[in-house]
């Protein structure tokens, strides 16, 4: 995956629909179950992703920096990876 949104349940989401008709770059849908998170941040196979519901706080461990507002609202919702290294934001 490039780009997308990771979370536990997505079938919600408008999330692809939106991304995919402002830029063009495919944006994946990825179910996580709780025990799948760990891998995947670890793997780091992604450009940018957005974090929703319930892992917004458990991705915090795995980025090498965050902003300011994230550490202030104690969450991630956006992680960009620039050369293996991850940058947490939060744009709520």
């Amino acid at each position: 995956m490039e780009y997308g949104l990771i979370g536990e349940h997505l079938p919600h989401s408008f999330s692809k629909i939106i991304h995919e008709k402002l830029a063009p770059y495919q944006y994946d849908m990825l179910e996580l179950a709780p025990d799948e998170i760990d891998a995947f941040m670890r793997k780091k196979d992604f450009k940018g992703i957005n974090v929703t519901i319930p892992y917004k706080e458990k991705v915090i461990p795995y980025l090498d920096e965050i902003s300011d507002q994230a550490r202030r609202i104690g969450a991630v919702n956006t992680i960009v990876n620039r050369d293996g290294r991850l940058y947490g934001h939060n744009t709520d």
